[in-house]
């Protein structure tokens, strides 16, 4: 299954272990606070569903790429 495209920048984002994806959410808007509660809600359904794992290291690169698209000026070493 593909994930959806915050999905995939939250998968990216944390490097979390299966025990540890229930919070994903909070961590996500901790992390990332110019995401909506629903896009962080929608990304960890999918990832729990899917249990995808990524290193934080590259999620911060893909993550800042994306929201800098979205028109959301964010360096990479703001989180």
């Amino acid at each position: 299954m593909e994930l959806s495209g915050f999905s995939l920048l939250a998968l990216k984002a944390l490097n979390k272990t299966p025990e540890q994806r229930g919070d994903i959410v909070s961590l996500l808007k901790e992390r990332v606070p110019n995401v909506s509660m629903e896009e962080a809600g929608q990304a960890g359904r999918e990832l729990n569903r899917n249990g995808y794992l990524a290193s934080y290291k590259e999620g911060k690169r893909v993550i800042s790429a994306a929201l800098n698209k979205k028109g959301i000026d964010y360096p990479k070493g703001s989180f």
